[in-house]
């Protein structure tokens, strides 16, 4: 049961024992040996979790890595989040984002890195792709979409190379731009700008953009 304890750390702090309390502030810099249930985790300074995380919401806004399993409602990554594997309602990234496992969430959206090692499954998948990146499966139940973002003075360089790497996508609706993968399949499938696609699979509709490259389509 959680109790209505807060712990905030400013300096530096390892915690060893199993915690279950409200609301954790991380400003410093802090390492948690066991498991944490609580209802507010914030990261502004540095942190790194051993074990399982349950919480309502969290929010990194600095360094954080989870060695074991995430699950909470929300999930805000405007840092740099590297976790094991993710379990969530909703999940908003703005900064570097690295998952070893799976992430599993009804909406999924991002702004800027992410390396994902295994599946990405959502309701609602959205990336805008600013960093090159790397995803091995999407799987979005009602739609895919994955667009490029404007150049800037200071993202010029990513943006020269900016896409997305990926195995296969599938989605009932799918948009994409400067992605490259082996398989895609959909209802609704759009390829986009700067695409290279090995095969698209779709139900309904397939457009494809003059710069893209699909080197086989199957209507099924």
């Amino acid at each position: 049961m959680i109790n209505s304890q807060k712990l905030k750390v400013i300096g530096n702090d390892r915690i060893k024992g199993k915690q279950e309390i409200s609301e954790i502030n991380i400003s410093g810099t802090a390492t948690f040996q066991k498991e944490v249930k609580t209802e507010f985790f914030e990261v502004i300074g540095r942190c790194k979790l051993n074990a399982t995380v349950q919480s309502e919401t969290f929010i990194n806004k600095g360094s954080c890595f989870v060695k074991d399993k995430l699950t909470c409602n929300k999930l805000i990554n405007i840092g740099q989040g590297s976790f094991h594997n993710i379990d969530a309602d909703s999940i908003k990234s703005f900064g570097s984002l690295k998952v070893n496992d799976s992430i599993l969430c009804r909406t999924f959206q991002s702004t800027g890195y992410i390396k994902l090692d295994g599946e990405l499954i959502g309701e609602h998948v959205s990336m805008e792709v600013s960093a090159p990146s790397k995803v091995h499966e999407i799987k979005g139940n009602e739609k895919v979409a994955i667009k490029s973002v404007k150049a800037t003075f200071f993202n010029i360089i990513s943006f020269v190379r900016r896409k997305v790497i990926a195995n296969s996508i599938q989605g009932k609706n799918v948009y994409l731009e400067h992605t490259e993968a082996n398989h895609v399949s959909g209802e609704n499938v759009d390829i986009g700008k700067k695409c290279k696609i090995e095969e698209v699979f779709y139900k309904q509709r397939l457009k494809i953009h003059s710069s893209a490259l699909v080197r086989k389509s199957t209507r099924i």
